[in-house]
């Protein structure tokens, strides 16, 4: 008789546990939904632009022109104590076309890069379904700065991307995300009405995205 309360009692708390057990199992998944591998679309506003130093005169000459912008994004994130997260990021999108500007001094100038992307680590804090982050690492582009006419450079250029962002789990396999990301792809020397002058060129990017986990 003994055996059978026994087996009895086990059996009644088998049955009162597991629904507790997998409640707390789906509680766990859904304060961790972003953990894993995902791939995704971006699309925003871009603001490419350019800066020349008008030496011996002073000051520099900054251009700039905005456009749209689209891209693909992936990469892994890694969850710590059900609330951190470390991760690593790759995308790759448009720049912008070329565009043209005028100064006195250095006459006419063409600014020119149609990609821009980067490889970068992220760091961040998870709130139920929501995800906030910042990020920095490596970016790459084709862009330029250069006299109006004078050949293209055909050269990638490396630097650096960093910025912040949002992520909002709305289910087990799909996140939406907003973002803003700063490439900088820091000084050359580029000749301008004779003389050689420094440039540098970036873009900055506010954008959305829409992220499919795996």
């Amino acid at each position: 008789m003994k055996i059978l309360k026994i087996y009895t009692i086990a059996a009644l708390a088998s049955v009162v546990l597991a629904p507790l057990y997998t409640n707390i199992a789906l509680a766990q998944e859904f304060l961790n939904p972003h953990e894993g591998s995902y791939l995704g679309a971006t699309f925003g506003a871009n603001s490419k632009g350019a800066s020349i130093k008008r030496n011996p005169s002073p000051g520099r000459f900054e251009v700039e022109e905005n456009s749209a912008g689209f891209g693909i994004v992936g990469g892994y994130n890694w969850i710590f104590n059900d609330r951190f997260m470390l991760g690593i990021e790759g995308d790759f999108g448009t720049a912008g076309g070329n565009f043209t500007k005028s100064d006195a001094i250095l006459g006419s100038i063409t600014t020119t890069g149609k990609f821009v992307g980067s490889i970068r680590g992220r760091a961040g804090v998870a709130w139920d379904s929501a995800l906030f982050y910042g990020t920095a690492g490596l970016a790459f582009s084709d862009m330029t700065v250069r006299p109006t006419g004078a050949a293209k450079k055909n050269e990638l250029r490396a630097g650096i991307a960093f910025g912040v962002g949002m992520e909002y789990a709305m289910n087990d396999d799909w996140s939406a995300r907003v973002e803003g990301l700063v490439y900088g792809f820091g000084n050359d020397k580029t000749k301008f009405a004779g003389l050689a002058r420094e440039t540098g060129v970036g873009v900055a990017t506010i954008r959305l995205g829409i992220l499919k986990r795996f």
